[in-house]
């Protein structure tokens, strides 16, 4: 006489908010636990939804905020993001206006936020970091226009510490640009002033970085300044 006896397992699958009961062999089980645990761990990435991000563009709230020179003067004002908590980030958003220190405008523009994936110490967790988008504005001490144009928002690549790196939203300059000297007249750009309107400062100042596009306009690396 055979005493094998088959056993069946039963238990409750929610998936999405949708309660699934189950009842499945004991085999069956196994294996099927373990493919959504193993799908589970590789979907899952620390501080995906930080940010309130709909299409790409920031639709969260923000604070104004104001940073002067040591001599009083105002160098630069616009908004810092708030996350989804409400704690207030180092991540510029919306219109930013900066001045030299003589008062002077110096430039004039938006933020975004964008996002890259980075492998952390339990999980794969998303880096937030802020970008120039839309149309802006660049001048010289003097008041003269230094460069005009929208940026061009492009999917660059950067190296992290996953296998393969990631792409990421950056705004590049575009043929459509203005550029002008120091007494108004239109000239051609310089490697150096392409460099210096592409580089974006994001981190506040406590933990800062400095993203710029490589020659080739595919890649993004980091400066230390």
């Amino acid at each position: 006489m055979n005493n094998y006896k088959e056993s069946w397992v039963g238990f409750i699958l929610e998936f999405e908010g949708t309660v699934l009961p189950m009842k499945l062999h004991n085999n069956s089980f196994i294996i099927i636990f373990l493919l959504l645990t193993s799908c589970l761990h590789k979907v899952y990435i620390a501080d995906e939804y930080r940010y309130e991000l709909r299409k790409g563009i920031f639709t969260g709230s923000s604070v104004m905020k104001e940073v002067n020179y040591t001599n009083g003067q105002v160098k630069e004002q616009g908004n810092y993001a708030n996350d989804k908590d409400g704690h207030l980030s180092n991540l510029k958003v919306g219109e930013w206006i900066s001045y030299y220190e003589n008062g002077q405008l110096k430039s004039k523009g938006k933020y975004n936020i964008g996002t890259y994936i980075q492998c952390c110490f339990t999980s794969s967790c998303k880096e937030f970091y802020n970008y120039k988008v839309g149309y802006w504005e660049y001048f010289y001490p003097n008041g003269m226009p230094k460069a005009t144009g929208a940026y061009e928002s492009t999917q660059l690549h950067i190296e992290t510490s996953c296998g393969g790196g990631d792409d990421m939203p950056f705004g590049l300059t575009t043929a459509q640009w203005k550029y002008f000297n120091e007494q108004g007249e239109i000239i051609e750009p310089t490697n150096e002033l392409i460099v210096e309107l592409e580089t974006v400062k994001t981190g506040g100042d406590a933990m800062v970085a400095y993203f710029v596009p490589d020659s080739k306009k595919e890649n993004i690396v980091g400066l230390d300044k």
